[in-house]
This record gives C-alpha cells, structure tokens and sequence, in this order.
C-alpha cells in the first residue's frame, strides 16, 4: 500500500468501506473463527490503512465485536422479516396458524443449524466483553420492540390472546430458537422432528385461544 493511501482519512474512503471492511470479517469469523481475523488481512484486502480500520473499529478487537454484534442482529432482523411476510400475508387466523408453522419450521430447519449455532458462540463470547454485551442487549431489545409490533398487528385482529405481553412473547420466542440450537448440540436419542411440534403446540396454546374457535 502506498503512502498516499496510507495518509488518507476515513472521511477520504469511498463509501461502504467499513461495510466492506465488517463483511470481511464476519466471513473470516464464520468460515474460520475469531481468531482468525487479522488486522493486515482485512486492510490489504479492502484497502485502507491499518489507521482506517482503527479510526472505524479503534481496534482488532473492536472490528471483532462489531462483526459478532452485527451477526447476531442479523439473525434477529431475519427471523423478524419472516414473521412481518408471514403476519402481511394471512387474511384469516386458519392463514395466520398455518403461517406461524411455516415459520418455526423455517426457524428450526437443519440448514439453519449453522445459524442457530454462530448465535450460540456470539452469545458464548460475552465473557470479558462488557461493550459486546452492552451492544447485543440493544439489539436484543431493539428486535424485540420490533416483533412486538409485528405481532401487535395480529393481535388487533383477534388472532392473539387480547391479553399477551408482546414483548415478552418475542423475547420468549427468541429462546425457542436458542432452545433448538441448545438440542442440536448433542441430538442423540432425539426425535427432532417431534421437538418441532412440542415447540409449535406450546406456541399456539400460549398465544391463541382454541375453545373460542
């Protein structure tokens, strides 16, 4: 890299460089681990200096974690996407149920198992990362407002319980989706497929009302 592009600034790179520079790093971190992000790496491959990468991130460590906090949002930004499509496009609550199993076994799919497992080893790398931590219960509940709302949609309708804490609900069904990641750590002598519909049949009890139906 030459001097020239060493002394620009961040206000001197084309735009997305950062973009750049996390998607980099959350490639390297899901194909290859943590550790093996590498400051020089990132910076001859996007081509900044290594001040650029500092001035965006301050640090490896704080490209690091941006990249963790940023793979773990991203899941939750999914999971939301699909039950906002899901909520849009359900005229009846036949539709609507029909539509949340759709989902949870989208969710719970063992092509996603790769997903549910990069939450699990975000989650797992918390210890001594307060910032990390502070960053993911943002998200965490930024997401959680944003499904609540979702679901508050379905609610209006008459599909919900008129009496579900929708908050609470989100975060619950965040922990169903940690629930099947935790089972497919060690599945033996489980039948998944009948662990999807315990998880869906304790979905519907707790949010809809049957003996109405």
């Amino acid at each position: 890299m030459n001097d020239a592009a060493g002394d620009r600034t961040s206000t001197d790179l084309p735009a997305g460089t950062r973009e750049r520079m996390l998607h980099l790093a959350i490639a390297t971190i899901e194909e290859h681990g943590e550790a093996a992000v590498r400051v020089r790496e990132v910076s001859d491959a996007t081509g900044v200096s290594f001040a650029s990468l500092y001035h965006f991130f301050g640090s490896r460590e704080g490209l690091v974690e941006a990249a963790l906090a940023e793979m773990y949002s991203r899941s939750l930004r999914e999971v939301n996407a699909a039950v906002a499509d899901m909520v849009n496009t359900s005229t009846t609550l036949a539709e609507f149920i029909e539509g949340g199993r759709r989902v949870s076994l989208l969710a719970y799919d063992p092509a996603r198992a790769s997903a549910r497992s990069t939450r699990l080893r975000v989650l797992g790398g918390l210890a001594g990362r307060p910032k990390l931590a502070a960053r993911l219960a943002v998200e965490q509940h930024a997401a959680n407002l944003e499904l609540a709302s979702i679901l508050g949609v379905a609610q209006q309708r008459g599909w919900l319980k008129p009496n579900l804490d929708l908050v609470t609900l989100a975060a619950w069904l965040t922990g169903l989706t940690f629930g099947r990641a935790i089972v497919e750590v060690s599945p033996e002598g489980i039948d998944l497929g009948a662990w999807n519909e315990m998880s869906i049949a304790a979905l519907l009890a707790v949010c809809i009302d049957m003996t109405e139906r």
